[in-house]
């Protein structure tokens, strides 16, 4: 599906596809797909989103690169922290000061910095990988959202379902349903 890509070429750089589309996409494509009372609602609200998203495209994080924000290596640094700690249930999340420590900056301008790049706060970065992971294992048949919601990091089933529902609109679930219905 390519909403749920991570970002696409333009030029020699690439822009990170904001998580509000993202969720958006989403929301259309769950309602598109049952055939629920309230799936109207969810594809209105699927629609809204990514009209106001195209309307204000300042009001949720940039889309453009910026300039400023970390080094390409510092940045590279702290996403391999964060992929290491997702590939390997092993590894602990890293912590601020950590992800600080590898960028070579203070926390307060490592925070500020990343969310001049990224256009989010590096604990919100953390919890959209996070789903990002959940949405890749929820496509698999034969996978609950008890075991993804432990094979991404959440502490409970019920943690990563409500995050999911707040950020993508929809339930895990609803979305798994839509996929395999």
């Amino acid at each position: 599906m390519p909403w749920l890509k991570d970002s696409f070429p333009v030029g020699r750089c690439s822009i990170r596809i904001d998580s509000e589309l993202q969720a958006a996409a989403m929301q259309i494509f769950v309602a598109a797909t049952r055939a629920e009372p309230d799936d109207s609602l969810l594809l209105e609200s699927g629609i809204h989103r990514i009209a106001a998203r195209l309307l204000h495209p300042t009001s949720h994080g940039p889309i453009q690169p910026t300039r400023g924000g970390l080094a390409r290596a510092a940045h590279r640094r702290v996403n391999d922290m964060i992929t290491a700690a997702l590939d390997d249930k092993s590894v602990a999340s890293p912590t601020l000061d950590q992800l600080a420590d590898a960028a070579c900056l203070s926390v307060n301008h490592f925070i500020r910095a990343f969310h001049q790049q990224t256009g989010v706060t590096p604990h919100r970065h953390v919890v959209l990988r996070r789903l990002e992971r959940g949405i890749t294992l929820l496509k698999k048949p034969g996978n609950s959202v008890a075991e993804v919601a432990d094979g991404v990091g959440f502490a409970t089933p019920a943690h990563f379902v409500a995050t999911f529902r707040r950020t993508m609109g929809v339930t895990p679930g609803a979305f798994q349903a839509a996929l395999f219905s």
